[in-house]
Order: structure tokens, then sequence, then C-alpha cells
């Protein structure tokens, strides 16, 4: 891709009055490809992953982030942006429900990262740069992201057949969710 770029700098496809040269044409045709196969690879990375876990798992809880917000990361939006948040959650939402599982969604500001999984107590000076999670309460050592996975999983098993504090998706609430793939 990078190759692809750099001849990119270089490279028009005609002004006003001059047709764009063979050459030209061909480099846009391999780019235009090479960003199909791209997309492809994405598509079908998210496809496999979120069949494989809904061949694991049925019931699933789900952190809403507020992906517009980490876009403004200049150094992290690029990055973001690749991944296809939206498009990983929509495809496991639409599977999961249709192979009769249930997805809940936390709200983006529910505290997971801060809140223990062994005690149940939120710690509010806990800082991004904080990468283990030490609780002041009971004493809790443990990596910030997998606590935050306990937390979200135990938040899940409670709100897994209520509506109370959290959104919960069924399949009468999705258009095409007879259809898992």
């Amino acid at each position: 891709m990078a190759k692809f770029q750099w001849r990119n700098r270089n490279k028009q496809l005609g002004t006003k009055g001059k047709p764009p040269s063979k050459n030209a044409i061909k480099y846009y045709k391999k780019l235009r490809l090479n960003h199909a196969r791209i997309a492809n690879m994405r598509r079908d990375f998210i496809e496999k992953t979120t069949t494989k876990i809904v061949g694991n798992i049925k019931h699933v809880c789900l952190e809403d982030l507020n992906v517009k917000g980490m876009m403004q990361n200049g150094k992290l939006a690029a990055s973001i942006a690749r991944q296809g948040f939206y498009e990983f959650r929509e495809r496991l939402t639409i599977k999961i429900v249709a192979s009769g599982g249930s997805v809940v969604l936390a709200s983006q500001w529910f505290p997971s990262s801060k809140t223990c999984h062994n005690c149940g107590q939120i710690n509010p000076e806990l800082k991004l740069s904080d990468r283990i999670y030490n609780c002041p309460h009971c004493g809790t050592v443990i990596d910030r992201d997998l606590n935050a996975a306990i937390v979200l999983s135990q938040y899940g098993e409670v709100n897994q057949f209520t509506r109370v504090g959290c959104t919960r998706i069924y399949a009468c609430e999705l258009e095409g969710a007879d259809s898992p793939g």
C-alpha cells in the first residue's frame, strides 16, 4: 500500500484538455483493486471472528464506546477507523440474537475500568495512564483491562433478563435477525 501511495504523488488523471495517461489509468486500477482487497480482508475477519464467538458464547455484554470522541485523538484516529467497531458490533448482535442468545449493552458512562471486580468498590482516582488496577478497599491487584472485562461480564450476567440500567437487544427489535449470516 505504501508503494501505491508513493506513486500516487506523481500521477495525474489528466487536466482540462489533456486525457489521462495509460500508466495513470493502470495505476489507479491497481490502487482500486488493492483497496477492495484490503476491505474484503477486513470484512472477512469480522465475519469469521463473530461466527467463532457466536459458536462458543450465547450471551454477550458490550460496552457502548464513544467512537466519535476516540476519533478526535490524532494519534489513534486512523487505527480506530480501520477497526470497524460499529460493523463488528452490528454483525455480532445480529448473529447472537438470531441464534437465540442475548446482547447487553453497557452505557458508555458505566465505570467498568474503575470498578473492582472483587468487591464492587469504585476507584475515582484511577487515571487512563494507570495500567494496573489497585483496589484501595480490598487490595486486589489486577491488569486494568482484565478487570474491566470481568466487571462487564458480571454486569451482563446481572442485567441479562432485565432492562434496568442497560439496553438489552431482542430478536424482534432487529431487522433481518432471522438470518444469522
